[in-house]
């Protein structure tokens, strides 16, 4: 069954960027982010934040693409949730 993700768009070619989370991952709700060498884990939700917040950040991602990243789970953040509650089949989430 394929996972489901997102597409975050950038400037260049080289420089897209996926959105996307794991069946079966721990609490709370988050997604990853995955670019050529680099992860970076943004928490969704979890009662203390009403934005997207960053989790973990492996390899060396830019500035700019923190960013990039982290607006677009904001964009995306209700539509991530569902998803998540969905695939994770806990409505406690």
């Amino acid at each position: 069954m394929p996972l489901p993700s997102r597409w975050i768009p950038g400037q260049a070619g080289n420089d897209r960027k996926k959105l996307v989370f794991h069946v079966n991952d721990h609490a709370p709700p988050h997604a990853h982010a995955i670019g050529a060498d680099w992860e970076i884990k943004v928490g969704l939700a979890d009662g203390q934040h009403r934005k997207p917040w960053l989790m973990e950040v492996t390899g060396d991602p830019t500035h700019r693409q923190l960013r990039q990243v982290l607006r677009a789970t904001d964009q995306q953040r209700e539509t991530l949730i569902t998803a998540w509650r969905k695939w994770h089949a806990d409505p406690t989430t």
